[in-house]
């Protein structure tokens, strides 16, 4: 390979590692007089001096003997760039061809193909989880739909006149619309399918099915969420936050109804707030 990164004849490291180790070195010394003052060398531009001063802190932070002289390093800046941004994706790919890039044996382009086979591998990665993710809504969805329709589920049951899909699919309106009887009034159905086991944490999932419900009450009647059994925790975890933050009247406004369905049976979690305020 034709090397293209200029070396100290004294160390035989990449003298960019040494410019940037001499700007935190000012930065440093600097500090207590003037903390404002930009990562700069005479013989740098502030630009490139803040870039070589942050890959510095890349090494000293993950690949320390690279950076303090026990491993020699002699990679280019630019194949240093490329090595954080494949750390970012995947700690232990880079990792494993670190020692390769710091001794100089992978370029640039080496570098960014195996960035580029990384960005597929986690898009495919995504795909795969957006497919498993839509076919398990689709069939809890078909579950929740047969069951609502057909059986005895919801708690207002006696009070249907008709259910209206949401056929336009439209963000704010709800998956279902039950019509009452008598009153007209309508209450949106919301189903959803997380489980308690996903990547998201079941607080940020609690708290989002918290938010839609407060959204639907703003132009329904009432509102309800259908999800999974095996939702049980999210369901206790969005019940929990309901009670402890909704401080509204009136009291139509203060139940939560959680409905958890499977294939053969449903139990409804209602929840009232722990202080309900009245307003003026």
């Amino acid at each position: 390979m034709a090397r293209t990164v200029a070396l100290s004849p004294h160390t035989g490291e990449a003298i960019w590692l040494i410019q940037g180790r001499a700007v935190l070195s000012q930065a440093a010394n600097n500090a207590a007089d003037a903390p404002d003052q930009p990562l700069v060398n005479v013989e740098l531009s502030p630009r490139v001096a803040a870039s070589f001063a942050r890959l510095v802190r890349f090494i000293e932070m993950h690949y320390p003997d690279y950076a303090n002289g026990t491993h020699l390093n002699q990679a280019g800046s630019a194949a240093v760039q490329e090595l954080a941004k494949i750390h970012a994706i995947s700690p232990a790919t880079a990792q494993d061809i670190a020692p390769r890039c710091f001794c100089g044996q992978m370029t640039v382009n080496d570098l960014r193909g195996q960035l580029a086979t990384l960005y597929e591998q986690a898009a495919a990665s995504k795909q795969a989880i957006r497919k498993v993710g839509s076919r398990r809504f689709a069939e809890f969805f078909a579950l929740a739909m047969h069951r609502i329709k057909n059986e005895s589920v919801l708690p207002f049951d006696n009070r249907i006149a008709e259910f209206m899909m949401n056929e336009r699919g439209q963000v704010l309106e709800p998956t279902l619309v039950a019509r009452e009887i008598i009153s007209d009034r309508e209450i949106a159905i919301e189903i959803r399918a997380p489980k308690d086991t996903a990547a998201r944490s079941v607080a940020n999932v609690a708290a989002e099915l918290v938010a839609r419900v407060s959204v639907l009450r703003l132009h329904y009647a009432d509102a309800i969420l259908v999800l999974p059994a095996e939702a049980t925790e999210i369901a206790q975890a969005a019940s929990d936050l309901w009670r402890t933050w909704l401080k509204f009247s009136p009291q139509q406004w203060c139940k939560m109804d959680i409905l958890l369905l499977d294939e053969h049976s449903h139990r409804v979690i209602s929840t009232q707030p722990a202080q309900a305020v009245e307003l003026p």
